[in-house]
């Protein structure tokens, strides 16, 4: 229960990784880092931005220049647009009863 209250809390999202090329991982085998196009903007730093429920318009619009994930860029234009942060309420305690 509360899984998305907990990943944000902690800061930890998991690792991230592209497929260049199809093929079968073991346990012992290399990854292998071949290019980080956007060095300076890790996971952790636009987690941060996200969730730390930033409304700095130039940070966001640097964001906004990143190959983000749909929700993640339609929440941060969102966000910029109407110069407030969203109701995380439902998706971090659940929804109330009434």
């Amino acid at each position: 229960a509360q899984m998305a209250l907990r990943v944000q809390q902690s800061g930890r999202t998991g690792w991230y990784y592209r497929v260049l090329e199809e093929g079968e991982v073991q346990a012992g085998d290399a990854l292998q880092l071949v290019e980080r196009p956007y060095g300076q903007w890790s996971v952790a730093r636009l987690s941060a931005v996200l969730f730390d429920k930033q409304l700095e318009p130039g940070l966001l619009r640097e964001c906004l220049e990143l190959p983000l994930v749909p929700n993640w860029r339609r929440t941060l234009e969102k966000r910029l647009e109407q110069r407030q942060v969203e109701d995380w309420t439902s998706r971090l305690h659940g929804r109330s009863e009434s």
